[in-house]
């Protein structure tokens, strides 16, 4: 158990030393945060949906898929 001891006089002074409070570890601020997350979300599932997109138009498989749906649509 010393080295617990040992360590626990480390993280106090380690608080003591960076924050006004001893108890409290010093708290970034995270504004913004999520908003880049949720950004970088939709500029990857945009750039996926373009490479899809480009992929299925390249193949020719855009063309059956919309043939077929309004021929399906029209056949009604």
């Amino acid at each position: 158990m010393p080295q617990l001891r040992v360590f626990h006089l480390w993280l106090f002074g380690a608080l003591h030393r960076s924050s006004p409070s001893p108890t409290l570890a010093p708290v970034r601020p995270e504004r913004g945060q999520s908003t880049v997350e949720y950004a970088l979300v939709l500029v990857g599932v945009g750039a996926l949906a373009t490479f899809v997109f480009k992929w299925l138009a390249g193949s020719g498989l855009l063309e059956e898929l919309f043939g077929s749906i309004i021929n399906k649509l029209i056949a009604r």
